[in-house]
């Protein structure tokens, strides 16, 4: 009786710090997961443990962890890469994934305007925007000589670089925008987005008024990009946004491309939307 009364004196907040406790230790094994990139595809433990704070063992621990869960792969001596399971979900994503559906069913019958052109599905994800969907050729023709785009599904941009991201930046709800201006200004003013949370709201209200970023030579010099709000029906808040990139000498040659290009994307866009469930 002594035992069982001793077990249920136990305070709660002693199960709460438990709990906290498997949370927290949760929380560090996955941020493993962050640390993979193009950069840096493969780990070893040692830097893991020195990243994360921890001891040697307690980064095993954790890589075990996702390596029983099939996230992470041991390749030897101590490295780690990306493991099964993760490109099991990835297929699983490919044939479920509601607006990769919508957007390969409308995309379908809706070829780029221009035959060296790409579009391109982009998806808020986090503080970031990540790519889901590419239409086109893998290179782009510029004075006769090809460009190649590596920018396909799975590739992960910044939030205030690029007409995919702007476009769906300037089209969050006002409140999160002032968030990340707070957060974020001296990127802001870096990128060249305004020195001043006045002049980055303006910028964000001319796209709004626009409906549509345009951006020449941001990642590739001799490259434009047109991007429009992917909105679901009845809503104004974005989460993707739908992206045509073609030279910039072919956009600029025809003055009525701009706007050609721009209603095009937004009938793709509106048409994915009204598919999407």
């Amino acid at each position: 009786m002594a035992t069982q009364t001793r077990k249920a004196a136990v305070p709660a907040d002693d199960s709460i710090g438990i709990a906290e406790d498997k949370t927290g230790s949760l929380s560090r094994a996955l941020a493993i997961l962050d640390m993979f990139s193009m950069a840096e595809p493969k780990l070893r433990l040692e830097d893991v443990g020195a990243r994360l704070g921890c001891s040697q063992a307690t980064a095993y621990r954790y890589l075990a962890y996702l390596s029983a869960a099939g996230l992470i792969s041991s390749v030897g001596n101590g490295i780690y890469g990306i493991g099964p399971r993760v490109i099991e979900l990835e297929s699983l994503a490919l044939l479920t994934d509601p607006l990769l559906i919508a957007t390969k069913k409308v995309m379908g019958v809706h070829p780029p305007l221009s035959a060296n052109s790409v579009y391109r599905l982009c998806s808020l994800y986090g503080e970031k925007v990540l790519c889901i969907h590419r239409q086109g050729p893998d290179e782009i023709l510029v004075d006769g000589q090809p460009l190649e785009l590596k920018r396909s599904r799975g590739t992960v941009m910044p939030l205030f670089q690029g007409a995919a991201s702007l476009a769906i930046l300037a089209f969050l709800q006002p409140s999160k925008i002032q968030s990340l201006y707070l957060n974020y200004a001296g990127e802001i003013a870096r990128l060249g987005l305004g020195n001043d949370w006045s002049t980055f709201r303006s910028g964000m209200s001319a796209i709004r008024r626009d409906g549509r970023s345009v951006t020449r030579g941001q990642f590739i010099k001799q490259l434009a990009a047109v991007s429009v709000p992917m909105l679901r029906q009845g809503q104004s808040v974005a989460t993707a946004s739908l992206t045509c990139v073609l030279p910039i000498q072919e956009l600029d040659d025809t003055p009525e491309m701009l706007d050609q290009v721009t209603a095009e994307l937004k009938t793709i866009a509106t048409r994915i939307g009204e598919n999407l469930p």
